[in-house]
């Protein structure tokens, strides 16, 4: 009786030992801006995307440009205008507010805002010619847009870390449009892979970062 009472004593100690563990990892990850996972997504994704600049963006730009369907062309040729990003938007904040998110309306609209006007700033930093020559102009203006990042695929990627806390319905709608989006860039040869890659990885980055900044305002 005694040796059962000392194990049932020494389970106990386990236990609320692991318990113990499992709420201080959970306060840990609540401090972190980015969990574990996401440190190493967004890792692999930069890693790819620095292979991909060095070797592989020509060959995926020559690939891609023979590879046209007049279907597929007409359906992604609707992703293709940046303004096309805003109307997504506005869809989705409609979505948020019936759903009763409404908390999260604010940081998702400031994060596509706030990352499409970064990416121009790369843009005009790192000056990447678009695959073949090809000429873009920022919507509605003459001026030259360059390739590197991607601003519609930063800006649509911004709004993922927001949208984690959205109904599944919301998130998986808003993933598949940012899937397809990136696809059309390659599609029509807009940008080159590494482009789009790395406009991902910023895009995450910059909308994980509104939500710490709207949690201190909001405490303010």
């Amino acid at each position: 009786m005694k040796k059962r009472g000392m194990k049932k004593r020494i389970e106990r100690k386990k236990e609320g030992k692991r318990a113990d563990k499992k709420t201080l990892k959970a306060k840990n990850e609540k401090k972190a801006l980015f969990s574990g996972r996401e440190l190493v997504w967004i890792g692999i994704a930069a890693i790819f995307g620095i292979i991909s600049f060095v070797f592989l963006d020509n060959t995926v730009a020559y690939m891609l440009q023979s590879f046209k369907y007049g279907w597929l062309t007409a359906i992604l040729s609707i992703f293709k205008p940046m303004y096309m990003i805003a109307v997504f938007g506005v869809f989705t904040l409609l979505l948020l507010w019936k759903s009763r998110r409404k908390e999260l309306a604010l940081p998702f609209a400031i994060s596509l805002i706030v990352s499409a006007a970064l990416s121009f700033v790369l843009k005009f930093i790192f000056m990447r010619e678009r695959p073949f020559g090809l000429i873009e102009y920022i919507d509605f203006t003459s001026v030259k847009d360059y390739s590197f990042p991607s601003s519609h695929t930063m800006a649509i990627f911004a709004g993922i870390p927001i949208l984690r806390r959205s109904t599944w319905g919301i998130k998986f709608l808003w993933i598949t449009l940012a899937v397809i989006t990136s696809v059309s860039r390659l599609y029509f040869s807009a940008h080159f892979l590494s482009d789009v890659i790395f406009g991902a990885v910023f895009g995450y980055i910059a909308g994980k970062i509104m939500i710490p900044a709207f949690s201190a305002l909001r405490k303010e």
